[in-house]
């Protein structure tokens, strides 16, 4: 048999590079019990609104425009792996969504049945071939197993974004996924979490933990979540300063929850634990501090000791160069440096060189509660609050107008401070029991439009203001 006919038996196997060919082929070599099935689709191009109208030529690519020419051929596509899976059963879908330069951008498990955790394993595998993937979204089909290997390879990936709205688990270990500072934006809507899983989730977030540098954005919308669980996220909210975005909408808090909140984005008294935690994060932070600097030194010696010999260029016995060149580097050490406790300190120039390589390496110390974010009346330290959350969600709750009485209070405090970041741009508080017209509804309203105005690129002069519709839920409720 000659090499071109055995070619065509045994054709070349796909390699992780092409996604849509490798995952099928795969889940068939490890005998995968479902049929996966991979459509490629096309991202949606983007254009901004001030950019210049394209020509009548040239057509706005839709959102998922499949590679095959059209949805119908990736339905069919689907209809017939239908067909050749074992006893008929539905397949295991995923679209895949690639930008105009081929680039794997997205990944979406298209309304699946229970998905077997070893495409998961292989989809970890593939996903260092693709440093473009940023996202992922599932809603349905997930497993506990699923999430501990979601959790592995996002370590070693890009991705930023995961939303598994709808994704219901009874474990609800959805904790692991922000073990490491990866994500930036996580969606858990219609996952039925409840306090307990908000305890597991906001203990992730509470600084100095790896999710707190990086999550930007949390949504638990239409969830089971109470006063209880709320006050898990207040507690995290007064030492988190990097989440910007929380949805809370559809859960059952009341004004005690919503209050806890509220009350962290003002200024709130800081309690000893919190005290102590701050001073020894600080002490941490000058201990590997001074530590860098005496390395460094010793390195910036050294390398200056080095330029120093190569100019001389005395032509000795490589044995008994060396031995001089140690003593002389002892002794320029012991004159350079004095001893202070159990670390070398070094003096003068060399300390100024030094110090200020070691904070290019480590950065400034920041801390939510360092001494710009604090101030003391009499024997007690207050916080000036959190004002890094930009955005908060808390409509269709059980919210009364105690709760619109505080976030008046809150928006007036943040735009007398002008702190930067700002604090809150957008608020939503329609669907609860609260007036539809009132003074404090009206100043929130002027206050959150005037600070979005001022955030907005220029091009952009149309300001869409909150209207509450808290008389719907009412009316609900009343009947």
């Amino acid at each position: 048999m000659d090499s071109s006919s055995a070619h065509s038996k045994h054709p070349q196997r796909p390699t992780p590079t092409d996604f849509d060919e490798f995952l099928p082929w795969a889940c068939q070599q490890l005998s995968v019990e479902t049929t996966v099935v991979v459509i490629r689709s096309l991202l949606k191009q983007y254009v901004s609104v001030i950019a210049e109208r394209p020509k009548k030529e040239k057509k706005t690519k839709s959102r998922a425009t499949s590679m095959a020419s059209s949805s119908e051929d990736a339905i069919s596509v689907v209809r017939e792996a239908t067909k050749s899976s074992i006893n008929s059963e539905i397949p295991i879908t995923i679209e895949a969504f690639y930008d105009n330069n081929g680039n794997l951008i997205q990944l979406q498990f298209m309304n699946n049945k229970p998905i077997p955790r070893e495409v998961f394993k292989i989809i970890g595998l593939v996903v260092p071939y693709h440093k473009l993937l940023r996202s992922i979204t599932i809603n349905r089909g997930l497993a506990m197993e699923s999430i501990y290997e979601i959790s592995k390879f996002i370590n070693i990936s890009h991705i930023t974004e995961m939303v598994l709205d709808g994704t219901v688990l009874l474990e609800a270990n959805y904790h692991i996924l922000l073990e490491h500072p990866c994500l930036k934006y996580l969606s858990l809507s219609k996952c039925k979490i409840n306090d307990i899983v908000v305890e597991t989730i906001t203990s992730k977030i509470v600084y100095p933990n790896p999710a707190s540098h990086k999550l930007s954005a949390l949504n638990l919308a239409t969830n089971r979540i109470t006063d209880i669980g709320a006050k898990y996220l207040a507690d995290a909210l007064r030492t988190n300063r990097k989440l910007s975005y929380l949805n809370l909408a559809g859960n059952m808090i009341t004004d005690d929850g919503a209050i806890s909140i509220l009350n962290t984005l003002k200024s709130f008294v800081l309690t000893k634990q919190e005290i102590q935690d701050s001073k020894g994060r600080l002490l941490q932070y000058l201990k590997k501090k001074n530590g860098l600097i005496g390395a460094i030194a010793k390195e910036l010696l050294k390398s200056d000791h080095d330029k120093k010999a190569v100019k001389k260029k005395v032509a000795k016995p490589l044995h008994t160069m060396l031995m001089r060149k140690n003593k002389q580097l002892e002794k320029e050490l012991s004159k350079e440096c004095h001893v202070v406790g159990s670390f070398e300190k070094p003096c003068g120039e060399l300390r100024e060189r030094a110090a200020s390589l070691a904070e290019c390496q480590l950065g400034f110390f920041s801390d939510p509660f360092s001494v710009e974010n604090i101030y003391t009346i009499g024997k007690t330290t207050f916080c000036y609050g959190n004002n890094g959350l930009c955005y908060l969600n808390l409509a269709y709750n059980d919210l009364t107008y105690a709760t619109l009485k505080v976030l008046y209070e809150v928006v007036v405090t943040q735009r007398n401070m002008q702190r930067v970041p700002r604090g809150l741009f957008n608020v939503v508080i329609e669907g609860n029991f609260m007036p539809i017209e009132c003074e404090e509804l009206q100043q929130i309203d002027e206050i959150l439009s005037i600070a979005l105005y001022y955030s907005i690129p220029r091009q952009s002069t149309v300001v869409k203001k909150r209207h509450s519709h808290s008389n719907i839920k009412t009316a609900d409720k009343l009947n």
